[in-house]
């Protein structure tokens, strides 16, 4: 969600017909929208929501075909920052030892 635009995004790993998307802000229906799905076409939207709403307000739910539940989403609203990114392990000339060394091989 950026200032009152909110972007939806549902990306399938398998060819998925008549998927539908459901967004509510509260109890107003703000997206309704039912498509085939591919890897290679995902579902993107961006929806305006009223001046009032917040994030947890916002809920985004999926449902196949015959009607079942396959995704349901509400977002956060909190201060903190998402975790930095994983930064891979270093160069084997700078682990310790030999254990140490395999350990870091198998993650």
């Amino acid at each position: 969600m950026q200032g009152r635009k909110l972007k939806i995004g549902v990306l399938t790993t398998e060819a998925v017909k008549q998927l539908r998307v459901i967004v509510t802000a509260g109890e107003r229906v703000v997206l309704e929208e039912t498509r085939d799905i591919q890897p290679s076409q995902p579902f993107i939207e961006t929806v305006e929501l009223s001046a009032d709403c917040a994030a947890p307000a916002v809920l985004l739910r999926v449902l196949s075909s015959d009607g079942k539940e396959m995704i349901r989403f509400r977002p956060e609203e909190s201060g903190r920052s998402l975790a930095g990114a994983r930064h891979g392990p270093p160069p084997p000339a700078e682990i310790a030892t030999v254990e140490e060394l395999y350990l870091t091989g198998c993650t």
